[in-house]
């Protein structure tokens, strides 16, 4: 990495966040994220809420080197965009029972983001924001490694046709899924229009035994 240069984990790994349409095999590596639990509909004002908790804490951490934080080996980067983390193995993701639902909203972190530095910005989040619930943020490490991964354009309420097309090629190339449903909301909702909308869907998968 270049001395003080940004870093933007978007551009330096365009395969699992910047891929073309079709369906394609990655590998996924160790990340650690920020992230609020919940389960049950999201929708309206439960994720408005959400949102506003995972952002503040984003870039509560950014901004943590101007307020005399700085961790060690912290460097600048680029914020990256939301994440949702659906199911677990023991309670699969459906997609058409809202109320089975078991989730997560997540901003990946950087490598330096430690459970000292996490608990440090909820502290000064806390005090700044004392009517934002804080309860169920948390700080947490995974590793997909082999998944397959697909671009969905256009609403979020649409996405289930390209889930349903994932899951056909899961099922026609030996897989099985193993890891807990995954979206990444490249578009802003906000900026783009809904049929423009670019989400990430992607499943942690393993071959199935014989």
């Amino acid at each position: 990495m270049v001395p003080n240069m940004k870093r933007d984990f978007k551009k330096e790994r365009k395969d699992l966040y910047s891929p073309k349409e079709g369906i394609f095999e990655v590998t996924v590596p160790p990340m650690k994220f920020i992230a609020v639990d919940g389960n049950g509909p999201l929708t309206g004002e439960n994720i408005q809420k959400t949102m506003e908790v995972v952002f503040n804490l984003a870039y509560g951490i950014k901004m943590c080197r101007m307020h005399g934080a700085q961790p060690e080996g912290y460097y600048e980067y680029t914020v990256m965009p939301p994440e949702g983390l659906y199911g677990t193995l023991e309670t699969p993701f459906c997609i058409e029972d809202e109320s089975t639902w078991v989730w997560k909203m997540a901003i990946r972190q950087p490598e330096f983001v430690d459970e000292e530095l996490f608990e440090s910005v909820k502290e000064s989040v806390k005090k700044k924001k004392p009517g934002l619930d804080l309860e169920k943020a948390h700080l947490f490490e995974t590793e997909e490694g082999p998944s397959v991964q697909t671009l969905h354009i256009g609403s979020y309420g649409s996405v289930g046709e390209s889930m349903e097309r994932l899951m056909g090629y899961v099922e026609e190339n030996g897989y099985d899924v193993n890891g807990p449903y995954h979206e990444i909301y490249i578009s802003d909702p906000n900026r783009v229009e809904e049929s423009r909308l670019k989400t990430i869907i992607r499943f942690p998968v393993v071959r199935r035994s014989e």
